[in-house]
């Protein structure tokens, strides 16, 4: 069971580009996206306005509490889009940015919260801005994060086994300006991320991050699982398959794991 990066949606603005709200920004997801792909939003308005999903596109987003100038919005796809989706940040006329990214499991069901969102200050000035490590609760869980700047920034040297996603600075240029930058890791068991930092180049002025993890739903159905099947019909996979019903080990794994549901 694995969790991947599946696509992003068309960043607002581009990458150096200039938005202003109130907007609303339209953000079009990745072509060929599945149902229960987790669809993940990262927002921002420069003065701090509350944010709002302004158009669904036929899914029930959950938006986490908004942090100052920085909301995040989440939803797991239902196989279609009645529009594409946009957010609106009324009675603004700041930098508005909106970043979304997909992730797909590998097994029917989607993504659901591991760890709980979590916030944080970023100090001013430059030098190696931080994000405190936190503890995954179920092996192989997907952890983000984010810093968030109301300023031009440019980041370097991302802590190694975390991946950028999209521009690693990808700044705004409209109203006072704003900058937004992301990545993600894929954990192997459950335990301590680490702490995960970047570099601060510019560090004109104090921002905000956050760290949030997701885990593949225990109501998911893996494609290898064989839901009320006997052991009489398990063995008729082949030799490679039979042989494994030897081990003990095996047959707990997938017990523990919900591969297999015993009829």
């Amino acid at each position: 069971m694995t969790i991947s990066l599946f696509g992003s949606f068309t960043p607002i603005p581009s990458a150096g580009g200039s938005q202003i709200a109130p907007g609303p920004i339209t953000l079009v997801p990745p072509g060929s996206m599945a149902a229960d792909d987790l669809a993940f939003v990262y927002s921002a308005v420069r003065d701090g306005v509350a944010i709002t999903n302004s158009q669904a596109g036929g899914q029930a987003w959950t938006p986490e509490t908004q942090d100052g100038e920085y909301r995040i919005f989440r939803a797991l796809f239902n196989g279609s889009w009645s529009a594409d989706p946009t957010f609106t940040a009324s009675g603004s006329t700041e930098a508005f940015t909106g970043l979304g990214h997909v992730f797909r499991s590998s097994i029917a069901g989607g993504l659901e919260v591991d760890v709980a969102l979590g916030v944080g200050a970023i100090s001013a000035g430059g030098g190696v801005k931080t994000i405190p490590g936190i503890t995954t609760l179920t092996d192989g869980a997907l952890v983000i994060v984010g810093w968030a700047i109301p300023a031009i920034e440019d980041w370097s040297a991302l802590t190694g086994g975390w991946t950028t996603l999209g521009t690693q600075d990808h700044t705004n240029t409209g109203g006072s300006d704003l900058t937004l930058s992301m990545a993600h890791k894929v954990m192997g068991a459950a335990g301590p991320t680490g702490d995960v930092a970047q570099t601060s180049a510019n560090g004109f002025d104090p921002g905000r991050y956050f760290i949030m993890a997701f885990k593949e739903a225990v109501s998911g159905t893996p494609t290898e699982r064989s839901r009320g099947l006997s052991l009489e019909q398990l063995t008729q996979g082949g030799k490679g398959f039979s042989a494994k019903l030897t081990s003990p080990g095996w047959w707990r794994e997938r017990l523990e794991s919900g591969l297999w549901v015993p009829a």
